[in-house]
């Protein structure tokens, strides 16, 4: 038995959603994501739609990518 962070849109899109239970957390948890890549690489079709979906989300929950101080 173990567990996992993953985001939401992770989860709704996952193959295994069915065997999976997302628990509610008494806390809401935050992280920032950073996007690091080489200049001259081009990313795979699949990771962009999983970038624009995860950008996606947090303009639809207006989560602030950087924590306010």
């Amino acid at each position: 038995m173990g567990f996992s962070v993953v985001s939401r849109l992770v989860l709704e899109t996952s193959p295994w959603q069915r065997q999976v239970k997302a628990l509610n957390l008494p806390n809401a948890v935050n992280e920032v994501l950073y996007l690091l890549r080489r200049r001259d690489s081009v990313l795979p079709k699949r990771y962009e739609k999983l970038l624009d979906g995860f950008h996606a989300q947090r303009l639809q929950k207006k989560t602030p990518l950087v924590p306010s101080s």
